[in-house]
């Protein structure tokens, strides 16, 4: 609906931008939060891979996935208003 009366160029500017202010809301993340996100939603590894890797209980590691997206879509929601 944001895009539908743009140009097929106003609308792939528009979707890039958004790509990178994502990323910058996921680079400003802390640590703990950010490279879960990274690991599951951008690489696509399993959950029991991450806490593998990060030497976390898997309940510590949905936790923390769970707490971040939260803080980004709170970041991306008041960035609208």
């Amino acid at each position: 609906a944001r895009y539908k009366e743009l140009s097929s160029v106003e609308r792939e500017f528009l979707k890039k931008e958004d790509g990178r202010k994502i990323i910058e809301n996921i680079i400003s993340l802390p640590p703990k939060y950010r490279v879960p996100i990274v690991l599951r939603d951008i690489y696509g590894y399993s959950y029991k891979e991450i806490a593998k890797l990060l030497k976390q209980p898997l309940g510590t590691l949905k936790c923390n996935i769970f707490r971040g997206r939260r803080i980004l879509r709170d970041i991306i929601f008041k960035e609208i208003k």
